[in-house]
């Protein structure tokens, strides 16, 4: 059913802690991508064995989804009034990488919670819309600008949820990088595929917060066909939708890794399913 929710956290331990909205989560991954090695090469000049090369294949094609998903997400950002500062957890090493994959899980949760409303939304006055956004927690109050529609919204879910986003492509390619580490590896600062993007500093890592554990052990389904009232736009391709303004050369998606809907992406960085 489209828009049920799931959670790890049945017993509600992470009751105490704030979910945040989308526009937050979206917030916070631009900002952990506004590096530069993301939109650079993969950056290492040491000597590649074998037996590394699909590892170094595999992160080279994450960082080229985290640079197509940084920008469909500046390029879509404008529904959102950014009007309240994000705060960005400290997070560093294995518990960045951990952090991170929880934000996109929770976002996609958040999509499909979104899809839910849109299939069978056809005629949903303004004023109604802005409070749906913050009943699905996408926004807080006033954080929605002003005269957005059902269109609008429909063509927001489509950049991001739908099998061929980067959003999917992204838990996708992580639970492959993690199949071919052992255990022990997953928790080595060495061998976590954000090892080859960010430099830790001096200070020490935060420790992953209630939420931020629970997120990243959710389990997501990647949506097979995306099927949406059809308004006065053409809404039912499942191909992703990319503005004009949205830096088109630099996120074209289509035809790429292609997921089965009968794919999940569950379990904590280990690749274990919660139970």
């Amino acid at each position: 059913v489209p828009g049920t929710s799931r959670t790890s956290d049945p017993f509600g331990m992470a009751v105490a802690e704030q979910p945040r909205t989308l526009r937050e989560e979206m917030h916070i991954v631009s900002k952990l991508l506004d590096v530069q090695p993301i939109v650079g090469m993969y950056g290492e000049n040491k000597p590649v064995l074998p037996e590394d090369v699909p590892q170094r294949e595999k992160v080279a094609d994450i960082n080229a989804k985290l640079a197509t998903l940084k920008a469909l997400i500046d390029g879509e950002k404008w529904i959102f009034h950014d009007s309240l500062v994000v705060e960005v957890p400290n997070y560093q090493g294995v518990n960045r990488y951990v952090f991170f994959k929880g934000l996109l899980k929770s976002m996609a949760l958040k999509f499909e919670t979104l899809y839910g409303f849109l299939s069978t939304a056809t005629d949903v006055p303004e004023s109604d819309l802005a409070k749906k956004a913050i009943e699905l927690n996408l926004v807080k109050e006033n954080e929605i600008v002003e005269g957005l529609d059902l269109e609008n919204l429909q063509m927001f879910l489509k950049v991001f949820y739908n099998k061929n986003s980067p959003l999917f492509s992204l838990l996708n390619l992580f639970d492959e990088y993690e199949a071919n580490l052992s255990p022990r590896d997953i928790w080595s600062a060495s061998t976590h595929p954000f090892d080859k993007f960010y430099k830790d500093t001096d200070g020490e890592s935060e420790g992953l917060s209630t939420l931020d554990e629970s997120n990243s052990r959710m389990e997501i389904h990647v949506p097979d066909t995306v099927k949406l009232p059809n308004l006065s736009v053409d809404v039912e391709e499942p191909g992703v939708v990319v503005r004009e303004d949205a830096e088109a050369d630099a996120v074209q998606v289509n035809g790429e890794r292609a997921v089965s809907g009968a794919t999940t992406h569950g379990g904590d960085a280990r690749g274990v399913n919660p139970t």
